[in-house]
Order: C-alpha cells, then structure tokens, then sequence
C-alpha cells in the first residue's frame, strides 16, 4: 500500500528540510525504500543529478539521507531569484526561461502535471514518499494551484503535519492561526503537529501542547529540542543569514569517527567568501565550515576578509551585477593588495569567470561585453542552453594527482588558455585556469572541497604561502555529512512519535 506524509511548516526556516532529511534516514533504516519531494522550491543552492538535472540541494541531502540516488521527480519545480526582479524557473531539472512573478503564477496551471506525475512516480516507485512543503499553507492569498503545501495534499490524498518554531516566540498563535486559515476542504488532511527548536526543559511545555489540541484537533506528535548542530546545505538566503558557526559542542557529533583533540590551535587558516548579493551554491563551503582547521568568514564586507589566507569568490546567479557590485566596493584594489601579500584567490564558477580578462553576456544581465579583473587568461560567454554535468576529475596538487568528484550549473562557457583540472570519460577535457605565478585559480566545478584529498592539499598550499604552521586534522566531509543526518534522525526517534506518523503516512487513510 501507498505511503505519503507531508511536512508543513507555519513559516520558512522552521526546520521542514531537516525534519525530512532525519525521517528519510530513519525509515530507510528500517529497510523501507524512501524518497524525498518538494513540489516546488526556490533556492540558489542546487544539485546536477546523475542525467543533468538541476534539483535544490536540500533535495539531494534527503535523498543522501534516504540513501538513493536525487532524481528531477524529488524537485520537479525550481526556482532560481536573478537580478532583473525575476526567477529562472526549473522543470524537471531543465530551464525553461526567467518569468517575473505575476507571469509565473499565470503559468503555474501549466505545471500543475509536472508535479502531480513527479509525485505519483515516485509513490509507485518507493515505500514511503516524505513530501516537504515551502513557507506556509496558510499563505491563502498566493494563487492557485498549489504545487507544493494542502492544495498538492489535497489532490494526492495525502496526510499532513504542520511544524511550529518556539524558538520565534508565537508558537501556539501560528500553528492554531495556520490550521484556522486554510481551506475547509484541506484542513481535513493536517493530522498533527510538532514542535522545534525548544530550548529547556520540554515538560514546560506540556499545557501548550494541550491547547493547541484542544483548539485545533490536532495529534500532538511531540517536542524537539534545539538541534546543536551546525546545519549543512543550507537551502535558502533566510538560513544564511542564520548561519551556525561551529564550536566545540556540535563539532563532536559530526567529527564523532575521528574523536579529535578540540584543545585551541595554535595557527589555523583564515578563509574569506566574498557575500555576493545573488550568492549560489554556498554548500561549495560546508566541508570548509565544518573544517577545525579553517576560520571561515562569509561577509559582503571586504574590510572583514582583509585578513583572509585564502579569499574565494563564489558562484552567483547574476555575475556581471555582482562583479560590478563587488567593483564599486574596491574590488580591484582589494584583489591586488591580497596578491601583494602572497595571499590564494580561488573563483569558483561566477567568480572564476570575474577573475577573466571578459565576459560576453547577451543572455544574463544582457550587457554585452564586460572587461573583468583580468586576474586569468580566459573569457567567458554566456549561452542560452545551461550547462549541467556531473564530472570525475584529476588535479595535480601538493605534488600529486589526485581525483575529485565535482558538478557544473553555468550559462556562461569559459575558454581557458591555463587549465588545471581534467575532466571527461576519460578526463580528455581541460577545465579551470591558474595564474600569477599559482597565486590566482578558478573553476567552474561545484563540489570539489567535499573531496578530502583535494582539500587538505589546496589548503597545504594556502598554508604554504602565507608560511603558517598548520597541525592539520583531516576529517571526512561526507562522513561528517552522515553523522549529521544520524544525529537528526536520532533526536527525531527519541523526542517524536515516529509509529504514528507512520500510520497516518497510509494514503487515504
């Protein structure tokens, strides 16, 4: 028989993502096949599954947690913000042009398919679907269809539980005002409701979960407490600016493999990201995040990075605004100074393509040609057609070849006179530059510091040049990444009913 369950939440960033991410671990090891849906998203923060398709990467830590392969029916509907006011809309993986926003909800009929047929393979495929919805159900005045919260419940039978964030303050007035609002036709598919982010003892609650009972009718399914965690994958501009720093309490959990000394170190590297306004992919500097041996630092500004070992310009959905952004801040000057002092710079995707000679863009921003920092001995031209890929790749790096895992998501082709990566079947193509005297480097590959070799061996190079004596202490980013999963699944188990939403997982039902 069919199983479904659908996570709601009274607002964004109440923990819906995570939630799902710990119960596709948590039935998946109960020997059930799982897979995560989100009917619609929007997010910056992106994924190439294995047949180049772009799915948010929240969707691809669910199913990494689900222990499958992400498919475009996990996300059949992606949302990318740009600069123009507008959002480049993903289906099934694939572009299909930017749309203003009252142009989107006009054709929003039109995709209703796309998503029902998404979700009903997967229900035909897998034992249990956890469906994950955005912002609120009780955003009424947004046009219908909806794709994604009690409307898509409503069309596929499927029960719901709505999440409430203590930690806001409020949580009783938004989940009663939430189960108040919705349709009267949908509101019989709100089964129950959890509660996150409680800090204390969560006995203190207990009347609070009574009323919102009584006056809703809703299942009380129980109470999580805080995670202490640092989040990984964050999927949203909302939870970047909530970002968790790491410290002694949450690494343990996710470092618990290699039981490390936490005691100060001495000398550690100092790793600047350049905040672009239209920022992409920040999942690029998790492993850097969760890394003892690094102080990252994500800031918009550049007096804050003045002190950066290593500065990275990130990828962005808009290069050209964010170059000339990042111009009219000094840029140009802030780059030459950090050349000066020996210091690394890596762009990656938009920022590899910043650190060119120019950019051609009749597509993005329609600009034309822009002259770059000229840092790299490459140009860039956009295209209509996206590009998305999954590579291996082999780096020459700390006097040995070594092999990364890594993905492209770029309208813009860069033609390289200085590669240094190989990609390919059998890496017969050349990718990435590296110039001023191994001072500068770009790539246009997401991912490549979730490989452990290659980033213990450019941050080697790093600490090299800036002559620091770093003890380093190597961890596994995809270990860590599992811990992190296990850890929420754990907490799920202990602090929720688990048998009951399994039971009002049963479609129809």
């Amino acid at each position: 028989m069919a199983r479904a369950i659908s996570i709601l939440g009274t607002g964004s960033d109440v923990g819906k993502s995570v939630i799902v991410a710990g119960l596709c671990r948590l039935f998946a090891n109960q020997n059930l096949k799982v897979a995560p849906f989100k009917g619609q998203n929007m997010a910056l923060n992106s994924y190439v599954t294995l047949d180049g398709a772009e799915i948010g990467r929240a969707q691809a830590l669910q199913a990494f947690s689900a222990n499958v392969e992400p498919t475009a029916c996990m996300n059949p509907i992606l949302l990318k913000p740009t600069s123009m006011g507008k959002s480049q809309v993903m289906v099934k993986g694939q572009n299909i042009g930017e749309f203003a926003a009252t142009d989107y909800y006009a054709s929003k009929a039109s995709l209703l398919n796309k998503v029902d047929d998404s979700l009903e393979e997967l229900m035909e495929t897998f034992d249990i679907v956890i469906l994950e919805g955005a912002g609120s159900p009780a955003e009424i005045n947004l046009p219908e269809p909806d794709l994604v919260n009690l409307g898509l419940c409503e069309r596929h039978k499927v029960n719901a539980i709505l999440v409430g964030d203590i930690e806001r303050g409020g949580v009783i007035a938004s989940i009663v005002g939430t189960v108040q609002v919705v349709k009267e036709s949908q509101k019989k598919y709100l089964k129950g409701f959890m509660i996150n982010k409680f800090s204390g003892d969560l006995s203190l609650f207990d009347g609070g979960l009574k009323i919102i009972e009584d006056l809703t009718g809703l299942y009380s399914l129980g109470m999580l407490g805080k995670f202490n965690l640092i989040p990984i994958e964050l999927e949203d501009s909302y939870s970047l600016n909530n970002l968790v720093l790491k410290n002694e309490n949450n690494l343990q959990k996710i470092y618990s493999h290699l039981e490390p000394c936490f005691s100060t170190k001495s000398s550690v590297l100092n790793v600047g990201v350049v905040k672009f306004p239209h920022l992409s992919n920040v999942s690029d500097f998790d492993p850097l995040r969760l890394d003892l041996n690094v102080n990252l630092n994500l800031s918009s500004e550049l007096s804050d990075l003045a002190d950066s070992d290593l500065l990275i310009l990130p990828g962005t959905k808009s290069t050209v605004a964010d170059m000339e952004w990042f111009r009219k801040r000094g840029g140009d000057s802030f780059l030459h100074e950090l050349t000066l002092k020996n210091k690394l710079i890596l762009g990656i995707c938009g920022g590899y393509q910043m650190l060119g000679k120019y950019i051609i863009d009749d597509v993005e921003s329609q600009s034309g040609k822009i002259e770059s920092f000229g840092y790299l001995d490459v140009y860039t031209e956009f295209e209509k057609m996206k590009l998305l890929a999954r590579h291996e790749g082999k780096v020459f790096l700390d006097g040995r070849l070594i092999t990364v895992s890594c993905y492209q998501i770029q309208n813009g082709r860069v033609v390289s006179n200085e590669p240094w990566i190989s990609i390919g079947t059998n890496f017969e193509l050349t990718e990435g530059a590296a110039g001023a005297n191994g001072l500068i480097y770009g790539t246009s590959l997401h991912g490549i510091f979730e490989n452990d070799d290659f980033r213990y061996a450019f941050l080697r190079k790093v600490a090299k040049n800036v002559n620091k004596e770093v003890v380093f202490e190597p961890y596994s980013y995809w270990q860590a990444k599992d811990n992190f999963v296990n850890a929420v699944a754990k907490l799920l188990s202990d602090s929720v009913n688990i048998r009951k939403i399994l039971d009002l997982s049963l479609i129809g039902e």
